[in-house]
């Protein structure tokens, strides 16, 4: 039997160095910069399993080592029809990341438990999850489930466990601040409302804020929280928007980019509105300006975000990525559209990095659909290289054995500044990308720097129908006033009246129910006014 084994591993050997060496064709990138993505493997760590069902995966973080840690369940025998009980289950990987060296397990046959995320601490470790009571081996109203933190110490020992009253979240994030303290968000799935909970050091200090209505609209959805290096929060997400063009009333989606600090109070919101366009013979059509999905404070002090936009053409709808950069102040520096290369269908989830200071990475989980055929469509990850400025270098489609391949995908880490984690589809699966950056030239960082001076720059698209959208600079925080007159000089609209930060700033004018001809934008500051013609068409 020896030789077997032995042929059995220099084949495992064999197959590794395969996928060590293996370039991921870009689809759509010239052939000499393939070579700059690079898949080094795509597998299943082994995991022993634990009773009569093998553990699942539902998150990957890292240790304060660098070493990665799988969180989940094991699920308990019980009736197959019936929900079983399940135990949180966490597994940690070897150095070679491709077998469970170490689980643990806690719970009761009177729950099911999800562990979702591990935090870390001085002194120990946080496991986030998921509880539904069990009662009668029967599951209870999801309205009993809750959301859960479970405190370990450095052994691994049990410190305490805190049960939220809130539905199981379909997104959470926590972020352990250096006393102990927890931040935690969590969108309800029974509701589009976000929770903030503040929680002490003790874990008996806790405090709650609800969000559920801002100013532009209904909040829908949040995708994603980030922390900023001065403590203030980040939040992307989508909003139910409400607007009238005549007596017609048009409920859209917009994105929001939401900045607020450490209490939950906001400190600025950009929300890119959605927009309306004629498409005949009898069809109104909304171009989502940005369902926002993921962020990324770069180095030089400028966030850049991701999204995706809902948009129609001949061969019908599609989703297709964009990328803004903002500066600290929330002010739009740029903002780009990618509908030329790939497809974004049914784009749940989006992630950004910084790998160099005029380098940036975008990993996607994207149905591809090549000329928008579905007989063609597949399923996977799309991973984008790109400078500071938005342009892409090289992109790639790494396609799953089967449509559905990568339908679980749901996080990727940043083990190096250019190697990448990523967890997929399976019991545990993980999908190592680097970037090979070694023939790719230093590019100039796209510069950011905030406006010197008022400009109003005046209405876009100009002539227009039916709505523009105004643009101006602020170089300083000040109250702005943003009225639209007539060829008479009598004021018809007010578009804005209040405080605003310094940078790039707009607003949007929806004039369907005025009559054709020109009008007058007028900025009015404590420091100045500016004054813009536009041309109204019908």
């Amino acid at each position: 039997m020896k030789p077997a084994i032995n042929s059995v591993c220099s084949v495992r050997a064999l197959w590794r160095a395969l996928y060590s060496v293996l370039i991921i064709s870009a689809l759509t990138a010239p052939p000499c910069q393939a070579h700059q993505i690079v898949l080094e493997w795509n597998r299943d760590p082994v995991s022993p399993a634990q009773g009569d069902f093998k553990p699942l995966c539902a998150s990957i973080d890292l240790t304060p080592e660098g070493r990665l840690i799988c969180s989940g369940y094991q699920i308990l025998p019980g009736d197959p029809i019936r929900l079983r009980p399940a135990l949180f289950w966490l597994g940690m990987l070897n150095s070679d990341m491709d077998s469970v060296e170490h689980t643990i397990t806690f719970g009761d046959t009177l729950h099911a438990d999800v562990a979702k995320r591990v935090l870390y601490y001085p002194g120990g470790s946080i496991i986030m999850g998921d509880r539904m009571p069990i009662k009668d081996r029967i599951a209870e109203s999801v309205d009993s489930a809750k959301l859960t933190l479970l405190y370990l110490d450095e052994n691994g020992d049990s410190l305490d466990f805190l049960e939220f009253s809130n539905s199981i979240p379909t997104s959470r994030e926590a972020f352990v601040n250096e006393d102990g303290s927890v931040d935690m968000f969590a969108e309800k799935s029974d509701g589009p409302t976000v929770n903030f909970y503040k929680i002490g050091a003790d874990r008996r200090t806790i405090t709650k804020r609800e969000y559920e209505y801002i100013d532009q609209g209904r909040l829908q959805h949040a995708n994603s929280w980030r922390k900023l290096r001065n403590d203030d929060y980040l939040l992307t997400g989508s909003i139910e928007t409400e607007r009238f063009y005549g007596e017609r009333r048009h409920v859209g989606v917009a994105g929001y980019i939401w900045r607020m600090n450490e209490n939950g109070e906001t400190v600025w919101m950009d929300v890119r509105l959605d927009s309306l366009f004629w498409r005949p013979p009898n069809l109104y059509v909304f171009n989502v300006q940005g369902v926002m999905n993921n962020t990324v404070e770069h180095s030089s002090g400028c966030i850049y975000t991701t999204g995706f936009t809902d948009s129609y053409d001949d061969a019908g709808w599609f989703q297709a990525l964009r990328l803004l950069k903002l500066g600290q102040n929330g002010e739009i520096i740029w903002e780009r559209c990618y509908d030329d290369n790939y497809e974004f269908f049914d784009s749940q989830f989006q992630q950004i990095f910084e790998i160099r200071p005029d380098l940036l990475a975008i990993f996607g989980h994207i149905k591809y659909n090549p000329n928008r055929n579905n007989d063609q469509r597949q399923e996977g990850l799309y991973v984008a290289l790109m400078d500071t400025a938005g342009e892409i270098l090289t992109e790639s489609f790494i396609r799953g054995a089967r449509i559905d391949e990568y339908s679980d995908f749901t996080r990727v880490l940043q083990i190096e500044s250019t190697r990448f984690i990523a967890r997929t589809v399976g019991q545990i699966r993980t999908v190592s990308i680097r970037f090979d950056l070694d023939s790719v030239s230093a590019v100039e960082p796209d510069p950011y720097s905030p406006p010197n001076e008022f400009v109003l720059k005046g209405a876009f698209p100009n002539p227009f129908n039916s709505s523009t959208v105004i643009n101006f600079d602020l170089p300083q925080q000040t109250k702005v006033c943003i009225t639209i007159h007539d060829l008479s000089g009598r004021e018809v609209a007010t578009l804005a009246d209040t405080e605003m930060h310094p940078g790039t700033q707009s607003v949007r004018w929806d004039a369907g129910e005025f009559a054709a001809g020109i009008y007058f934008v007028r900025l009015e500051t404590p420091e100045c006014t500016k004054v813009s013609k536009m041309t109204l068409v019908k």
